[in-house]
C-alpha cells in the first residue's frame, strides 16, 4: 500500500488545529508567513492495525498533535491521508493538509469530547442560516426563498425537523420537535463523520446544509452557493471586494475538502 517514495523532513504532529484553520479566513496585514518545516521522511504508507489503519512515515506510525495514535477506521480515508503526506514536497504545508487535520480532530477532540461536540453543534439550530431571511430588498427575499425553502422542506421530511423561519434578525425559538430531531440525527453520526460534519456546519452556519451534504442531497458547490446567497447578491450589487473574495475562496476550498473527506467514510 505504499503511496510514494521521495525526500524531506517534518514533525509528524505538526498539523493545523481548528483555530489555526479558521484564522486563515481573517486578513492580517503585515503578518509574516510562518516558516514551513522541512520534510524529513522518504516513504509514506498506510497499514492495517488493530482498531483501524495507521499512517506511516518511513515505517513510523503518525500520531496526532495530542500524541494519540492516528488510527483511521476507513481504508479510503487512510489512503487519501497517506497521499496527502506524500504530496508534500521539500517542505510541509499543514494548511493544505485538510484530511489529516479532520482525522486528527476526530481522534483528539470528537472521540474525547463527543458530548460537548454534539451540544455545540445542536446550538446551531438556534441560529440556523436558512431560517433567518432578509426583509428587503425584494430580489434578495426572492433569492433566499428560491434557494432555501426546498432545503427547509427537505429537513422536515428527512429527519422530521420542521424548522420555523422568520424575517429580520430577531431570534426565533425552534419547536421542541426540531431540537429533539436535531439531537437524534447528530447522535447517530459516528466520530469520524462528526468531525467532517462539524467543519461543514461551522463553515456554512447551517445544520440543514451540513446534513444535506452528509446525506448526499447537495454537493460542495451547491452548498457553497446556497450558504452565500447574501454575499453573492451584495457582490453583484456593489461589486466584488478583493479581500472578501480571497476569504470566500479559502472557505470554498475548506468546504470542498471537508465534503471530500465525508465521501471517503
Amino acid at each position: 500500500m505504499s503511496t510514494e517514495k521521495g525526500f524531506g523532513g517534518m514533525n509528524m504532529g505538526d498539523v493545523p488545529d481548528d483555530d489555526a484553520a479558521k484564522d486563515r479566513y481573517v486578513s492580517h496585514p503585515g503578518r509574516e508567513k510562518p516558516k514551513l518545516p522541512k520534510r524529513f521522511y522518504k516513504e509514506t504508507d498506510f497499514e492495517a492495525q488493530e482498531g483501524g489503519f495507521a499512517i506511516t512515515l518511513d515505517g513510523r506510525a503518525v500520531k496526532t498533535p495530542a500524541k494519540a495514535p492516528l488510527l483511521i477506521p476507513h481504508e479510503n480515508l487512510a489512503k487519501a491521508v497517506a497521499e496527502e503526506w506524500a504530496a508534500q514536497e521539500t517542505h510541509i504545508d499543514p494548511a493544505v493538509m485538510h484530511l489529516t487535520r479532520l482525522a486528527n480532530t476526530a481522534v483528539d477532540r470528537v472521540s474525547v469530547q463527543r458530548a460537548y461536540v454534539l451540544e455545540e453543534l445542536a446550538r446551531f439550530g438556534d441560529t440556523e442560516l436558512l431560517c433567518y431571511r432578509a426583509e428587503s430588498p425584494s430580489e434578495l427575499v426572492r433569492l433566499e426563498a428560491e434557494k432555501w425553502d426546498p432545503l427547509v422542506a427537505w429537513a422536515a421530511d428527512e429527519f422530521q425537523a420542521p424548522f420555523q423561519t422568520t424575517s429580520g434578525i430577531l431570534h426565533i425559538e425552534q419547536p421542541d420537535t426540531v431540537k429533539s430531531a436535531v439531537e437524534g440525527a447528530l447522535t447517530d453520526v459516528p466520530d469520524f463523520a462528526l468531525a467532517g460534519l462539524h467543519n461543514v456546519i461551522s463553515l456554512t452556519g447551517s445544520l440543514i446544509l451540513g446534513f444535506a451534504l452528509l446525506r448526499g442531497r447537495l454537493d460542495a458547490a451547491e452548498a457553497f452557493d446556497v450558504a452565500h446567497v447574501d454575499e453573492a447578491y451584495q457582490a453583484k450589487l456593489w461589486g466584488e471586494d478583493s479581500e472578501a473574495q480571497e476569504r470566500l475562496a479559502l472557505r470554498r476550498t475548506e468546504l470542498e475538502q471537508s465534503v471530500f473527506y465525508l465521501t471517503l467514510l
